[in-house]
């Protein structure tokens, strides 16, 4: 397992998806998953980016990041597992952080992504992300394709304001004066 920090210079100000969110201020479920697999951070970013594992906002789908990464994944839990998995804190909300993840690990410790350090865990766990790398005669014998989900986009165009109503009227009236 590696030791990996979310603010690293290598891939801090890589986007996440198709958002400006970068991974130096949102990545630390990105990253933790970097610190489970042993791949950094970018190389985890990248895979994930390809597989369209992000919606809109940059929230992860965890279906189909589980499978492009080639872990295991059993949900969300509120029991700790017996094994190394990603943990939820909202440790940070009182600084309008709504959540954290860490690597959580069955002996108290865990691996922080904001330093990167393996420490005593002191965080509140919310819950479990139960993502569990697989191990060599778990992994398919073929490569596993992924599928890539296809985009979509929606517009809601919000209705004229009265002053655009009237602007348009007068535009028209005009345009039909402007024709006799």
């Amino acid at each position: 397992m590696r030791n990996w920090c979310q603010k690293d210079g290598r891939w801090k100000d890589l986007k996440i998806g198709n958002t400006d969110l970068t991974m130096e201020n949102y990545g630390c479920l990105i990253t933790s998953l970097a610190i489970l697999d042993g791949r950094t951070p970018k190389e985890i970013l990248e895979i994930l980016n390809r597989s369209s594992a992000f919606n809109d906002k940059g929230m992860l789908y965890s279906d189909i990041a589980s499978k492009a990464l080639g872990f295991s994944y059993k949900g969300k839990h509120k029991e700790s597992p017996k094994y190394e998995c990603v943990a939820e804190t909202n440790h940070w909300a009182y600084l309008r952080i709504p959540q954290h993840f860490f690597v959580w690990n069955p002996d108290g410790t865990i691996v922080d992504p904001l330093d990167g350090q393996m420490k005593t865990n002191n965080y509140e766990v919310v819950s479990y992300r139960l993502f569990k790398k697989k191990s060599p005669n778990e992994l398919p014998k073929k490569p596993v394709k992924v599928i890539e989900k296809p985009s979509l986009t929606v517009t809601i165009e919000k209705p004229p304001t009265l002053l655009q109503r009237i602007k348009a009227w007068i535009e028209k009236i005009l345009n039909n004066l402007a024709r006799r």
